[in-house]
């Protein structure tokens, strides 16, 4: 629980809501065995298999960014859960989606794309030094 209180309720915390039992994760973020025991283990792992709905380098091969300032970086991401990823080369993987499917996304740009039309974020026209991300998803 982290501490957040309700505006007229004497002071007591927010109730904290219990992660469904089908995740494997006790509502202490631990995860549960089959045995019903919490794993001990020093390397956070689980059974979840994602995917980024943005690859990591546009088509020419020039990497992404997702925040444009000062310096330029992708520190955002959006995942999705996915059936399965094959490796096809050490550079490439094939992603076998599940349910959810990723149906468009906006691109994000290169850093040179960035640097040649427009000024570092924030500025007078955005907001933010963080490029939105936006993706659309099916679920049949």
């Amino acid at each position: 629980m982290s501490g957040q209180k309700r505006k007229n309720s004497n002071g007591y915390p927010l109730y904290c809501f219990s992660v469904p039992e089908k995740s494997g994760v006790s509502n202490n973020c631990a995860f549960i065995c089959d045995e019903g025991n919490m794993v001990d283990t020093q390397k956070l792992c689980h059974p979840f298999i994602f995917e980024s709905a943005y690859g990591n380098a546009t088509f020419e091969g020039n990497k992404v960014i997702s925040t444009y300032h000062s310096d330029q970086g992708n520190p955002d991401f959006m995942f999705y859960s996915v059936k399965s990823k094959v490796s096809v080369d050490e550079n490439t993987k094939d992603v076998v989606e599940s349910d959810l499917f990723l149906h468009r996304r906006l691109s994000l740009p290169d850093g040179y794309t960035l640097e040649k039309f427009c000024d570092p974020f924030p500025n007078e026209f955005t907001g933010s030094d963080h490029i939105p991300l936006y993706a659309e998803f099916f679920l049949p």
